[in-house]
This record gives C-alpha cells, sequence and structure tokens, in this order.
C-alpha cells in the first residue's frame, strides 16, 4: 500500500501509517478534533473571557467599535485570491479535501474531478481545514477563502486591543494599538486574499489573549485552553512554533513566580503546584502537535527537513530584508505606497527610548521579544534580495501584530508627555493613518473581485477565459487554469513548475490524450521548466490569440501532434 506522498514529483515517501492515517487522509476528523477541544474550552472559560471583555468606559467601547467598524470595511470591501500561490494553494487544498479526502497541495495534472498527478503539501492543515467548513456546508468555492481570511483579520484588531490593555492594563494604549492594527496596510494587503497568514496572526494573538489571562488567572483550564490556541495557530503555520520562547521567557518578564501562590513555599510544593497548572497543558499541547510534527520534521518534502521546512545555511540577515520592513523600501506594485505609516514608522523607531521609563519595560520586553523571534524567521527565508522583491513582503507579515502593540505603547508615552489633545487623538491619529498610508479606499462591500484584483493575475484568467473551455492549458500561472472564479470552468492544467523526470512520463501521457492542448506562453514559462518547453517544441503550434498589457504579454497557441 502507498501513501499520498508517493503521488507527487517531490520524491517517493515510503508508506507510513501514522501519518497517513492521521495526518493525510483524515484531515477533517484529526484537525477537527482539535479545533472543536479549542471550541469546548473556550466555552467552559467563558465566565474569565466575559470578564475580560468588560468595558470600564462606554467611551472606550464605541471607540473601539468604531476603530473596528472601519478596520472591517477596508478588508472586506472586495475580495480577490491574491498573487499565486500565496492564497490559491490552500482553497485548492480544502478543494481536495472535501473532494477527494486527501490533504494534497493542489493538482498539477488535470484538474479537481479528475487528476492525474496530486503535489505535496508544503504547510500544515489548519487553514485549509477552516476553509472546508463553508465547502462542506454550503459548497466548494474559492470565494470563501478570502471571506475567511478577512473577517479574522477584522476579528484580530479587538484582539490586538484586548492584548495591549491586559499587558500594559491602560484602555487608551489599547486602542492606539488597535487603530495601528486596523490601518495596516501590510495587512490589509492580505487580509481579502485568502491568504493564510492573517488567520495565521488572529491565532496568534488569540494565543497572547488566552496566555496573559492565565497568567493572571492562573488555573489549569485556561492553561489548558492557552495550549490548545497555541497548538492550533502551529496548525495553521508550522513558523508559530516560535512563540514558544517569548511565552516561556514572559513567565519571567511578567512576574507569573511572584504571584502570592507561589510566595513564601518550599520548592517541592511550587514544583507540585506548578505540575498541577501547566502539566495538563504540556501534555494536550504534545499530544494534539504529534500529527503535525511527525509531518514537519519526518515528512516534509522540502531539503533539508526540519522544523521549519528552511535551509538556513549560507542565508544572512540581509540590509535590504531590513529595509522592506523597517524603511518601508517597498514597491507600489501592489498599489499600497508603503507597508504602514511613515508617522508609525517613526515612532517605532524610537519606541527603545521607551525603556528608558521604569515602568511597564518588562512588558515591552516581552512584546519586543515576540517581533524579535518572528523577524529571526522572517530573515531566513532568501539569502539575498533586491530592493524591489515584493515577494518578500508576505513573509514579514507576522510583525505585524508586535508592531501595532507597540507602536501603541509609544504614541500614549509621547501624548501623555504632550499633556494635551488626548481627548481626541483617537480620531486625530486615525485621521492621519487613513490619509498618509496610501489605502486605496473602495466604495463597496462584499464583491467578488477575483476576475479583476490583482492587475496581474486577472491578467492571467482573462487568457484562460479565451483559451477554449474543456482545453488542457500550460501555464505558468497554472492555478488560474482551473479556477472556480471563471464561470463553468472544465479546463484542465499541466503544472510547469514541477515537471521533472519523475512526472515527466504522466506529463507527456496527458499532453498525448489531450482532445485539445493550449500553450500560455510568457516571459516566464520557459525559465520555469526549460525541460517542459523543450517538449512542446515536438508540437506543431497554431496561434490563437496575443494580449498585452504595460510589460505584461501572453500568446496563446494551440498544439497539435506533428506529421510522421
Amino acid at each position: 500500500m502507498q501513501s499520498a506522498l508517493s503521488w507527487v514529483p517531490y520524491g517517493s515517501t515510503q508508506y507510513n501509517w501514522f501519518l497517513d492515517t492521521f495526518f493525510l487522509r483524515n484531515t477533517v476528523a484529526v484537525t477537527g478534533i482539535v479545533f472543536l477541544a479549542l471550541l469546548v474550552l473556550v466555552f467552559l472559560n467563558r465566565k474569565t473571557i466575559r470578564e475580560a471583555l468588560r468595558f470600564r468606559e462606554k467611551r472606550t467601547l464605541w471607540l473601539l467599535a468604531g476603530i473596528f467598524i472601519i478596520g472591517f470595511l477596508l478588508r472586506n470591501a472586495s475580495y480577490n485570491n491574491g498573487v499565486p500561490t500565496d492564497g490559491w494553494v490552500f482553497f485548492e487544498s480544502a478543494k481536495h479535501i472535501v473532494h477527494d479526502g486527501l490533504f494534497v497541495k493542489n493538482c498539477s495534472v488535470g484538474n479537481l474531478q479528475q487528476c492525474g498527478l496530486y503535489e505535496q503539501v508544503l504547510f500544515p492543515p489548519g487553514y485549509p481545514f477552516l476553509i472546508a467548513i463553508p465547502y462542506l456546508l454550503f459548497g466548494i468555492n474559492s470565494l470563501y477563502a478570502s471571506v475567511i481570511s478577512a473577517l479574522f483579520s477584522s476579528l484580530t484588531i479587538l484582539l490586538v486591543f484586548l492584548i495591549s490593555r491586559e499587558l500594559f492594563k491602560n484602555d487608551t494604549i489599547g486602542l492606539y494599538a488597535a487603530l495601528i492594527f486596523a490601518l495596516f496596510p501590510l495587512d490589509l494587503i492580505f487580509a481579502n486574499t485568502g491568504n493564510s497568514r492573517p488567520t495565521s496572526v488572529f491565532f496568534i494573538a488569540l494565543t497572547l489573549f488566552f496566555y496573559l489571562l492565565a497568567i493572571r488567572k492562573n488555573n489549569a483550564k485556561i492553561w489548558a485552553m492557552t495550549a490548545l490556541s497555541f497548538s492550533y495557530a502551529i496548525y495553521v503555520r508550522q513558523e508559530n512554533s516560535v512563540l514558544l520562547l517569548p511565552m516561556i521567557a514572559g513567565l519571567f518578564f511578567l512576574g507569573y513566580f511572584k504571584k502570592p501562590e507561589f510566595a513564601k513555599k518550599k520548592n517541592t510544593e511550587k514544583a507540585r503546584l506548578l505540575a498541577e497548572l501547566l502539566l495538563p497543558a504540556c501534555c494536550i499541547f504534545l499530544l494534539t502537535q504529534l500529527p503535525v510534527q511527525a509531518w514537519i520534521l519526518l515528512a516534509n518534502p522540502i531539503e533539508p527537513q526540519g522544523l521549519f521546512g528552511l535551509d538556513a545555511a549560507g542565508k544572512r540577515i540581509t540590509d535590504s530584508a531590513s529595509d522592506m520592513f523597517f524603511a518601508n523600501s517597498y514597491s507600489k506594485n501592489l498599489g499600497y505606497g508603503a507597508l504602514f505609516n511613515p508617522l508609525i514608522s517613526v515612532v517605532f523607531l524610537f519606541s527603545p527610548l521607551l525603556f528608558l521609563q521604569k515602568k511597564q519595560w518588562k512588558e515591552l520586553l516581552f512584546v519586543w521579544g515576540i517581533l524579535a523571534v518572528f523577524l529571526a524567521i522572517a530573515l531566513l527565508y532568501f539569502p539575498q534580495l533586491g530592493p524591489e522583491q515584493t515577494d518578500y513582503v508576505r513573509y514579514t507579515h507576522p510583525l505585524v501584530l508586535p508592531f501595532s502593540v507597540i507602536g501603541g505603547a509609544a504614541i500614549f508615552a509621547i501624548t501623555e508627555k504632550l499633556k494635551a489633545g488626548k481627548e481626541i487623538a483617537v480620531p486625530v491619529l486615525c485621521g492621519f493613518l487613513l490619509f498618509f498610508s496610501g489605502i486605496p479606499l473602495q466604495a463597496s462591500l462584499f464583491r467578488d473581485a477575483r476576475l479583476e484584483e490583482p492587475d496581474n493575475v486577472a491578467f492571467y484568467l482573462e487568457a484562460v477565459q479565451r483559451a477554449p473551455n474543456g482545453c488542457t492549458v500550460i501555464s505558468s500561472n497554472y492555478l488560474a487554469v482551473t479556477s472556480d472564479a471563471i464561470p463553468g470552468n472544465e479546463r484542465r492544467t499541466l503544472n510547469p513548475w514541477i515537471f521533472n523526470e519523475n512526472s515527466k512520463e504522466i506529463y507527456l501521457e496527458e499532453m498525448q490524450k489531450a482532445e485539445c492542448l493550449v500553450v500560455l506562453e510568457d516571459s516566464s514559462l520557459r525559465e520555469i521548466s526549460p525541460e517542459l518547453y523543450e517538449e512542446l517544441g515536438k508540437f506543431q503550434k497554431e496561434r490563437l490569440f496575443a494580449m498585452e498589457k504595460g510589460v505584461r504579454k501572453i500568446t496563446a497557441f494551440r498544439l497539435e501532434k506533428k506529421a510522421p
């Protein structure tokens, strides 16, 4: 018996009963148990959570509601699928979970209804599972992924407020932090695309909120809820494992061991109390992590296999990577002038001066620790980056959360020093951020813009629409070929990115049996797969159409077998 992994061109994987049973074929059941257990523990802790949601002043509630509404409208004005394969692979994976019962990345040869070759996943199943829920309830439609990411991104605004208020015991800091996050261009770029990172940031924020509640309340039930939230955050994105480091450090920074229940007790009594409080949470975390860590450590197709699937050898912290986030060195390809507002950039760069204050420096150090671990992961991805490397921006997305909290604390310190205008600081800051952040405003809500945004994807979707329906279409943007954003789409795809000696026979068989074979040639197709391009040269070409927009150009050819 072979596992699903043996069907993919990254190389044959020996049958592994554990992975095949608990990860590849029963994703809905396994991931669903973890998610359902989290919901159960949230319900069991509802009293504590409800207390943490209370507002001492109605003014704070109304201001937060206004901030949330603004952030919600910006994130849900329109929905698109972003730039492949950032968001596309997750809703494609969810399709196969529902349709085939397999946890795979996508179909590389064929389409959802009839796939000849699956591509192996490079991510855990937490986010595809969430997308699969509306698929099961309402039918398969990739638009749901964009809606889910936009909703989770919107809810994170509230969590940023709660985290900041819980950490600094100050409503105003929470409002500033929530406002910065709500109008954060970097988050807005991906919020409505179905990308996994907005949802990942939500679960990071949820984990941190529960963690702060657990430190304050200190009972086993809340620690168990925190452990499950953290575990599911790793199910969404494996690099979220690094959150463990600042969480451990936070026990010391935030005075956990100085709580009254630990004071004046012998070490043996302290150890017993810690075991009663934390041991159940640790066991829950380790048990629920078994399937996902088995995949990350044993079956990750990226070499060398490891905790994050990243090869750190030879990687260095580059100047361009730092400039990309901290100095707004970013091109306007996605319609945004910067990753964040220049005012917040300046405030953030001066925020280390807050350590000179005697109060709450440990809380700030805790947040800086969160930023540091995610920055370290982001800087491991590429050995070198150019100044126009827009692809890199998505790897810095988790920094938005600690950046917002630190920025909120810094702005509060500045307004306290000014001793004036504090009552109108929130609306004034809101107007300033909206005006100077370069955020594109849209007079719409819940609009399906998959065929229109972003421009480069819409260009490929238009080309696919012009190719005869039912054809097998070869394109560098292979996921666009089978997109359900195109009404009645029955086209089949051939993924040029993974054409190699292991998959060659399957590709050639598909090309030979195709009644209609079309290639969409652009500047990158030959570069992506020169071997496949060489095979295409063995066919006769009939020009169908050509499209050109700016620097982009696509020429479509129908391929026919050459006469012997």
